[in-house]
């Protein structure tokens, strides 16, 4: 006879298994069902119950299960977004290659700020690096050379990278004016070189403040 740890172990893991029993009939899927008495549920959640409808609808050849076409975000190229399909991209690879050009949210500029804690600028629009590499045409604007797409993302000392003309630290604006492509080398170079001002200047304004007392 087994004790009673190992008994009350069995008893959880059948009720587990039994609660488990039904099966989506979209994403064939385990679920649990709901407590509330009623007719067996067919669906674990409510998008698989809309997708099957929709499913169902392309099948009978409804014009309401076929949604309008979109333009990929990346290539331009007109798709029909079906379900569990991209809403925003035509393929995967259009995918990746927007993730690579575009590292980062837009939207995550002032969360940087403050988990760094650096005060905000005046202004911050909201754009991708993307928008700012096509505009300097995938060219270092310091030493002239070329920055292609592909070696965005990495450590090679050509890889594009943006840089705010005036640093943010010093007062400079987090927009496109104030933003150009660099590669790697020269943005590292400029970052070592605007450190340094920072600090010369934090160091004047201590000296002037102690001469003042």
């Amino acid at each position: 006879m087994l004790p009673a740890i190992l008994r009350r172990s069995e008893t959880k893991r059948a009720s587990r298994h039994a609660a488990l029993s039904f099966v989506c009939g979209h994403c064939r899927q385990p679920f649990a069902p709901p407590q509330k008495a009623g007719p067996k549920p067919r669906w674990c959640l409510r998008t698989c119950k809309s997708a099957a409808s929709k499913r169902k609808g392309r099948a009978e050849g409804r014009s309401w299960a076929f949604p309008p076409p979109r333009a990929c975000r990346q290539c331009g190229v007109a798709f029909t977004a079906l379900d569990g399909g991209p809403s925003k991209f035509c393929m995967p690879a259009c995918r990746a290659i927007w993730a690579a050009d575009n590292q980062g949210s837009p939207f995550g500029f002032r969360a940087r700020l403050k988990k760094l804690g650096r005060p905000e600028p005046a202004v911050i629009e909201v754009f991708y690096p993307f928008e700012i590499f096509s505009r300097d045409a995938w060219t270092c604007q310091e030493c002239g050379v070329s920055t292609p797409r592909a070696l965005r993302g990495t450590k090679d000392p050509a890889a594009p990278e943006v840089d705010h003309r005036q640093p943010v630290g010093a007062g400079g604006d987090h927009s496109r004016a104030n933003t150009r492509c660099l590669c790697r080398r020269c943005n590292q170079r400029k970052g070592k070189a605007d450190k340094l001002l920072a600090q010369a200047s934090v160091e004047a304004h201590l000296s002037a403040t102690r001469e003042a007392l």
